[in-house]
């Protein structure tokens, strides 16, 4: 690439070649990245010729050569006759606005529903290609965390409950789901950072020579005539501005918002948006290493709509009189799940296994007509833990103990 730039830089010195105007005043006539490559130059004969000539030569050194059906030429202002004979010197067919760069798709304006249905569908076929309508909840929700918001923050840098909540960390009672509108401010303000450093970037130049001008980024108006993310970028200026957990002017907020490394962090002002409040007592329970993910997320549920106790448990052979209230029970498991060892393990383990099985066969109940017994529940929940007590070895003199009891 250091041969193709060299290349280019000398071609810009030749007075028969003609850059565009905006491209001469940003000193660039062309942007690679990876195998992709944008080559501009004014809309003449002699200027398309010497920007050919000038990538063959790279090309017979390097090997590398462009592929004329995936290439195209993108003309403007200038009459049909010209544009068949650039186009028929170029060898390339003609392409039309908006096209896809590093699988974005590119246009001069504000991108359309039409324009944005790839990444819809792209998200679409993911989840049927998993059939995530047979997933459980906790399947699903892993779905959401890991998967869909990865490719959504790609593109831009099911509801259990309430979002607000479910998007709290656990340690204030929610799941620590991303909260996918605050991180694409946060990802948004670090356009706005990286154009207030005057970052080494082509569009970021382009910017500052176009919209700002040398005038102050905080002060300044926001032009109309300006693109719509430009836009959307220089309007987070409000939004830090309004921020109570950052002080000082517009700069000295965005800052303060850097890695020791110096560069931006989009967590930290994410996390500056997720509201703080008072840690839930149970949460001890929730991040409990011996509880399996999918009982964790059935015992947060059933910790937000508080256990079902109705008569469809009686129909399984639960005593109902017999169990503490709820709130009560739930103190004893989280005494013992603070103490992480021993006896306090397998309690947590059996409580977890035990809401699970109960919350699955009130469900086969309740929708399937099906049948089930208080013994069935026990079989389950003491396999369970015997399978359990082989991997954990702390578990074994405990086991050998409860193993007595009849």
């Amino acid at each position: 690439m250091e041969y193709l730039q060299r290349e280019f830089s000398q071609l810009g010195l030749n007075n028969d070649f003609h850059f565009l105007p905006r491209c001469k005043r940003l000193g660039v006539m062309h942007v690679c990245f990876a195998d992709d490559l944008l080559m501009f130059c004014k809309a003449d004969l002699k200027s398309i010729k010497l920007l050919q000539d000038a990538f063959l030569k790279f090309s017979r050194a390097s090997g590398l050569q462009e592929n004329p059906n995936k290439s195209s030429g993108y003309i403007a202002c200038i009459n049909e006759r010209m544009k068949e004979l650039i186009l028929r010197e170029l060898g390339y067919n003609e392409g039309s606005l908006p096209f896809k760069y590093l699988g974005v798709p590119l246009a001069p304006k504000k991108l359309s529903n039409q324009q944005c249905r790839p990444l819809v569908e792209k998200i679409t076929a993911r989840i049927s290609c998993w059939t995530s309508k047979l997933l459980s909840y906790s399947g699903r929700f892993q779905l959401i965390k890991s998967v869909i918001f990865r490719m959504q923050s790609y593109w831009a840098q099911k509801s259990f409950g309430s979002m607000d909540r479910v998007c709290l960390p656990q340690t204030m009672g929610g799941l620590n789901v991303i909260n996918l509108c605050n991180w694409n401010k946060a990802a948004i303000v670090k356009h706005l950072w990286a154009i207030t450093k005057k970052k080494d970037c082509l569009w970021i130049r382009w910017i500052h020579s176009y919209y700002i001008k040398n005038r102050s980024i905080d002060t300044m108006t926001i032009p109309k005539s300006a693109a719509w993310v430009v836009r959307k970028i220089i309007e987070q200026r409000k939004f830090i501005l309004n921020l109570p957990s950052l002080q000082g002017n517009e700069q000295e907020r965005l800052e303060s918002l850097q890695n020791t490394n110096g560069k931006f962090s989009i967590k930290k002002l994410y996390n500056l948006q997720t509201p703080q409040g008072q840690k839930v007592y149970w949460k001890s329970l929730i991040l409990h290493p011996h509880i399996h993910p999918r009982h964790k997320f059935n015992l947060w549920l059933a910790i937000q709509r508080r256990l079902p106790t109705d008569d469809r448990l009686q129909k399984i052979g639960i005593q109902v009189a017999q169990i503490q209230a709820w709130e009560e029970e739930l103190h004893w498991v989280v005494y013992h799940a603070r103490k992480k060892k021993g006896i306090g393990n397998i309690i947590v383990a059996v409580f977890g296994m035990l809401i699970y099985s109960l919350w699955r066969h009130r469900n086969l109940l309740r929708f399937q007509n099906g049948s089930t017994s208080a013994a069935q529940i026990c079989r389950e929940i003491t396999t369970y833990v015997h399978i359990k007590s082989h991997i954990h070895s702390n578990w074994q003199e405990h086991m050998e103990a409860l193993n007595r009891y009849p």
